[in-house]
C-alpha cells in the first residue's frame, strides 16, 4: 500500500492536538445477576495515552423509574492493556513513543439494588468530552446499561466481544461489526442513539447536520446484525453511540448495553480489505445451504466447510487475520491460505448441544505501518435440530391387491416429505399417502423428510404379491397424555381381520394371547414389541415397532408401562365390537375419497355421535345430536392434512359402525 510521510505526519498531529481536551474516549457498561437484586457490573473505558490514567477505581451511581432510592458504588480495575490500532513495531504513547495510543481498563464491583424495577440504570459519568466534529462542545460523557429485574432479575445483559477501532481513512468503505454476545434464546436489535452527557437522559448537542441516529454522515447499522457501514468523506473526530436492545422469547424488553467510542477518520492513503470481500464461498457438507452472504443453516452433527476470500487493492501488502471462532464454535477449524488475497477455509461439525444461532467474527489486517488497514466481519451459523430417520409402516388394502398406505409416524411442524415408491411413478409430498402399484414385484419404497435445511431418510422393501391380505396385524404407539410418567404409552391397536387372534411379543421373555394385554417393563429397554395375529384361515401378520425409556431432565427414569387399547377400525372393514342388529351396507360415506367433505348417509342408523381419528388414533373431529339424527349429516376434514382417518358412528344403544375413510 501507498503512503506518504506528509500523510503520516497530519494524522499524528491532528490526534495530538484533539488528546489534550480529555483522556477517556469511550466505554460501556455490562451486568451479571449473582444473587437476588445482586449485580456484577462491568465498566470499560477506552483512553487516549496522551491523557491521564483514569485509576484504579471508578465510581458508580444507579437511577431507576421505581422511587427506589438509588445506589452509589464503586468498581475496582481488573485488567487494563494496550489496544491501539497500529503495527507492532510502532511505538505508541502508551509506553513511551509518539505514536497515539489507545489503552482498554476493565473495571468492576458488585452492587445490592433495593428492590425490583422494570428500568434500573448503571452509570458512569466522565467530564469532559473532546470537541468533535459532529458533538463539538465539550460536555460530560455517560456510559449505562439498563435491566429489567422484574421481568428478567437473573439477566446477564449482552455485552461487546469486539474492539472498537477508532482509526479509519477519508473516503475509503468500512463495514464493522461490533459482534455482541447475548442469553441463547433472547433477542438483540440493533440501533444509533444519542451520546448522553450529564447522565443517562441527557444527550449531547449536535452540530448541524449530524445526531445521535446519523453521527457519520451516509452511516447505517443493520438492526438485526448490528452491521455498521460507512464511507468517511470528512477528516476529523465523531462520537457514535450504538445501542443493543436485549428482548426475551416473549418480546419483552429486558436489557439494554450502549457502547459510546470516539471514531477518527485520517487522511490516509493505505488502502483497506475490500468491503464486500469475505463472502461465503464453496460450501460443502449435507444440508448446508447459504442465507446470504455472511449466514448459512447446517445440521446438527453433519461436518461442513466453506471458503471466506480477502482482498486487498494493494496485492504487495500481506493479510493476516485473528477470529473468536475457537470461543464462539467449539470445534470449528479455520485454515488459512495465501497471503493476498487470503482465503480461509472453516470447517466445523456442530454437536447436538451447539446453539442454533452462532456468531463469530474474522478481523483481517495488513501489514502497514503505522497504522495497518483492516476489517471486521461477522458471520452467523444457525444449527437445526438433527432429523430423526422416519419411521413409516407400509399396510396394504385388504381390498384392493396392488393398493397400500404408507402410515408415517414422523410427522411434525414444519416438516416437508417426498416419497419414492420405487416403481419409477411421481413423488408424492403428502405425509400419509396411498400408493396403487400397476403389477406386483419388489418395491423399494424411500420417505425423505425434511425440516429446513436438513433432511432425513428411511427406505423398507415392499413385496407386491397381487394377492389380497384377509389379516393385518398393525398398531400405534403413542404417550399417555393422562400420565405424568413420560415412559407411559398408550398402544392404539389398529389391526383387521375377522376372528383374529393375538400374541403379542413384549421382547422382555415375556407374552401374551389377550387383544388387550396391560404390561410394566422393568428396565428402560430398548425393547422390541412385536404383535402378530392370525385368522384361522390361512393369514397370518406380524408387526413390530420399539419401546424405550425417555431420558427426561426432569425426573429420574421409571419403568415402561404400556396399556393397549382397541382403536378405531383400521385399514380394513372390521365391524365395531360393539355392533348390533346393522350392517356396513346400512352406513354409506361418500365421496371416498374425496376433498375432506364426506356425506354420512343411512337407512335405519340413528346417529347419535360421530368421532374421527388419525391413523395414530387421536381424535380430530367429534359432533353428537342430543335426540339422535335419521338421514346421515356431513364430516367436514378440509381443514386437515391428506390421509387416512377412521370415523366411529354410533347410536343412542352405544351400537358403533366403524368407517375407514381418505381424504386426498
Amino acid at each position: 500500500m501507498k503512503k506518504t510521510l506528509l500523510a503520516l505526519v497530519s494524522i499524528f498531529i491532528f490526534n495530538s492536538t484533539i488528546s489534550l481536551a480529555s483522556h477517556i474516549t469511550g466505554g460501556e457498561v455490562s451486568y451479571q445477576a449473582v444473587a437476588l437484586n445482586q449485580y456484577k457490573v462491568t465498566l470499560v473505558l477506552y483512553w487516549d495515552c496522551m491523557g491521564l490514567n483514569p485509576g484504579t477505581t471508578a465510581n458508580m451511581s444507579t437511577s431507576n423509574s421505581c422511587s427506589f432510592t438509588d445506589v452509589n458504588f464503586t468498581v475496582n480495575l481488573d485488567t487494563a492493556y494496550e489496544v491501539s490500532q497500529l503495527c507492532p513495531t510502532a511505538l505508541t504513547t502508551c509506553s513511551g513513543g509518539s505514536y497515539p495510543g489507545l489503552y482498554k481498563n476493565v473495571y468492576s464491583g458488585v452492587v445490592t439494588l433495593p428492590g425490583a424495577c422494570n428500568s434500573w440504570v448503571f452509570n458512569f459519568t466522565d467530564c469532559c468530552r473532546s470537541a468533535t466534529i459532529n458533538a463539538p462542545n465539550m460536555e460530560s460523557s455517560t456510559f449505562y446499561a439498563m435491566l429489567n429485574s422484574v421481568d428478567a432479575p437473573n439477566n446477564e445483559s449482552p455485552y461487546f466481544n469486539s474492539l472498537p477501532f477508532p482509526y479509519y481513512s477519508v473516503g475509503q468503505a468500512v463495514q464493522y461489526f461490533p459482534l455482541v454476545m447475548g442469553h441463547s434464546g433472547d433477542s438483540l436489535s440493533y440501533s444509533f442513539i444519542s451520546a448522553m452527557s450529564t447522565d443517562a437522559t441527557t444527550s449531547v448537542m449536535y452540530a448541524m447536520g449530524y445526531s445521535g441516529a446519523v453521527p457519520v454522515s451516509g452511516i447505517t447499522i443493520n438492526s438485526s446484525t448490528g452491521l455498521i457501514q460507512f464511507t468517511p468523506s470528512t477528516i476529523g473526530t465523531f462520537i457514535i453511540s450504538v445501542l443493543v436492545t436485549q428482548r426475551n422469547s416473549s418480546g419483552v424488553i429486558i436489557g439494554k448495553v450502549i457502547r459510546d467510542i470516539q471514531m477518527n477518520v485520517v487522511n490516509g492513503t493505505n488502502q483497506t480489505v475490500t468491503s464486500g470481500s469475505g463472502a461465503i464461498t464453496n460450501p460443502t457438507g449435507s444440508g448446508i445451504s447459504v442465507i446470504n452472504s455472511n449466514t448459512i443453516q447446517v445440521c446438527e452433527n453433519m461436518p461442513f466447510t466453506f471458503d471466506v476470500t480477502f482482498t486487498d487493492p494493494d496485492l504487495a501488502n500481506v493479510l493476516t487475520y485473528s477470529s473468536n471462532i475457537a470461543q464462539q464454535l467449539i470445534g470449528a477449524v479455520i485454515t488459512p491460505s495465501g497471503t493476498n488475497p487470503l482465503t480461509l477455509t472453516v470447517s466445523w461439525t456442530p454437536a447436538s448441544v451447539s446453539s442454533s444461532i452462532n456468531h463469530f467474527s474474522v478481523h483481517v489486517t495488513d501489514n502497514v505501518c503505522p497504522i495497518p488497514g483492516q476489517q471486521t466481519l461477522q458471520y452467523t451459523v444457525i444449527v437445526n435440530p438433527a432429523m430423526v430417520s422416519p419411521n413409516f409402516t407400509l399396510v396394504a388394502d385388504s381390498t384392493n391387491a396392488l393398493s397400500y398406505w404408507a402410515f408415517n409416524a414422523s410427522t411434525g411442524s414444519g416438516y416437508t416429505y417426498s416419497w419414492d415408491f420405487g416403481d419409477g411413478s411421481a413423488f408424492s409430498t403428502v405425509a400419509s399417502p396411498v400408493h396403487t402399484y400397476s403389477t406386483a414385484g419388489i418395491y423399494t419404497v424411500c420417505l425423505t423428510e425434511s425440516a429446513g435445511a436438513c433432511a432425513a431418510i428411511t427406505c423398507h422393501t415392499l413385496n407386491v404379491s397381487g394377492a389380497l391380505n384377509t389379516c393385518m396385524a398393525l398398531y400405534n404407539i403413542s404417550s399417555d397424555a393422562s400420565s405424568s410418567n413420560p415412559n407411559d404409552y398408550i398402544i392404539t391397536d389398529l389391526s383387521y381381520g375377522s376372528n383374529l387372534t393375538y400374541l403379542w411379543d413384549f421382547g422382555d421373555t415375556t407374552t401374551s394371547t389377550a387383544q388387550h394385554p396391560v404390561h410394566t417393563y422393568i428396565g428402560g429397554g430398548p425393547y422390541q414389541l412385536c404383535l402378530t395375529v392370525d385368522n384361522g384361515a390361512g393369514c397370518t401378520s406380524t408387526f413390530c415397532d420399539s419401546l424405550f425409556a425417555v431420558d427426561s431432565l426432569h425426573s429420574h427414569l421409571q419403568p415402561i408401562a404400556i396399556n393397549i387399547v382397541d382403536g378405531p377400525s383400521g385399514p380394513g372393514t372390521t365391524v365395531g365390537v360393539n355392533q348390533a342388529g346393522y350392517t356396513q351396507e346400512e352406513i354409506e360415506i361418500y365421496p371416498n375419497p374425496s376433498n375432506g367433505i364426506f356425506q354420512i348417509s343411512d337407512s335405519k342408523f340413528q346417529i347419535n355421535t360421530v368421532k374421527v381419528f388419525n391413523i395414530f388414533g387421536e381424535l380430530i373431529y367429534s359432533t353428537s345430536f342430543a335426540s339422535g339424527r335419521t338421514g346421515g349429516t356431513v364430516v367436514d376434514l378440509s381443514k386437515e392434512a391428506n390421509g387416512i382417518y377412521f370415523v366411529q358412528i354410533t347410536d343412542s344403544n352405544k351400537s358403533i359402525i366403524n368407517k375407514r375413510i381418505i381424504k386426498q
